[in-house]
Order: structure tokens, then C-alpha cells, then sequence
């Protein structure tokens, strides 16, 4: 029996390189080898392709994720999954700027040398929230003179009081 001449009849033949590429592309994907011998070798390559970049781009938003879920367990906050990567980060970015700018909601009191101060609704408006600085720039204005220079506040949360700790100078 003769045989038969494919690419005379038209019928493409595929090279080696093609069928692997085709092989390849159907593991990736788990569509069958036959659904890639109509395209051609550049065209499985761009399929090729496209998958592993997407699989890359995955592997790095989960890796993005993995990393935002232990940076938001250190800050003791969870990673919504009802939110975006992006979303999240946000969160996270929030949660460290409030920790490192503490906002304080007056009333508050405030603990100097040795008794609270008396009223200090007349510095600051109730309701409205204030940074360390901005109290501690308020106080100094009010001619607490002691406010200049390092200052951090420390928060007693159980009576809502703020208690200045003034850095020491050394000199010398």
C-alpha cells in the first residue's frame, strides 16, 4: 500500500519542537493535545507563555499575601478576605501611622507635676481628636514651658489621662 502524502493533500505536518510545545500547553492547561494541533508553533508559545506568566503573578500576589498576614499578626489585626491586596496594605499603613501618631479624643486629662491639670477645656475643643505634637504644641502656647524640647506621652487608658515623659538633659 502507498502512502499517503499529507502535505500534499494540504494536511500540515508538525515538528518536534511543535508537538512538545503542544504537549506542554495541553499539561497546563488540561485541555486535550488536539485542541493546539490547529495553531501554530508561535501561537502555543504565546499560550504557553501567557500561563506561566499568569501562574508567575499569582505565586507573587500570594506571596504579597502571606507577608501582609504576618506584618498585619504583628500589628494583632487580620487579613480581611473580603478586601483586595491593596485594601489590605491600606489597613496596615493605617494601623502603623495610629500607632506611630497616636490620636487622643478630648476630654482627656493631663498628669503634671504631681496633680492633673485643671480644665484644660479651655485649650482644646471637645470631641476632636489630637496628635502628641499637636497637645504638646497647645500646652507649650498655654505657657507650659516645660513642653518644649523631647516629649512623648504616655496614655492611661483606665483614667483617660496623658502623663508627659520629658526626655533628661544631660550635660557635661
Amino acid at each position: 500500500m502507498d502512502q499517503i502524502n499529507l502535505e500534499a493533500l494540504g494536511v500540515p505536518t508538525l515538528s518536534d519542537e511543535h508537538r512538545k510545545l503542544i504537549k506542554k500547553a495541553a499539561k497546563l492547561t488540561g485541555y486535550p493535545e488536539v485542541e493546539y494541533t490547529s495553531k501554530s508553533e508561535e501561537e502555543v508559545k504565546k499560550i504557553i507563555n501567557d500561563i506561566e506568566a499568569a501562574k508567575k503573578a499569582e505565586e507573587e500576589r500570594q506571596k504579597r499575601i502571606d507577608e501582609l498576614k504576618k506584618k498585619l499578626e504583628k500589628e494583632e489585626a487580620e487579613y480581611d478576605e473580603s478586601k483586595t491586596v491593596e485594601e489590605n496594605q491600606e489597613e496596615l499603613e493605617r494601623i502603623i501611622d495610629r500607632k506611630k501618631n497616636p490620636k487622643y479624643k478630648f476630654p482627656f486629662n493631663i498628669y503634671f507635676k504631681g496633680h492633673d491639670i485643671q480644665e484644660p477645656s479651655h485649650l482644646f475643643a471637645q470631641d476632636q481628636e489630637y496628635t502628641e505634637k499637636e497637645i504638646i504644641n497647645t500646652m507649650f502656647k498655654a505657657g507650659y514651658k516645660e513642653f518644649s524640647g523631647k516629649i512623648k506621652l504616655a496614655y492611661d487608658r483606665d483614667e483617660n489621662m496623658l502623663i508627659p515623659e520629658f526626655a533628661s538633659q544631660r550635660h557635661g
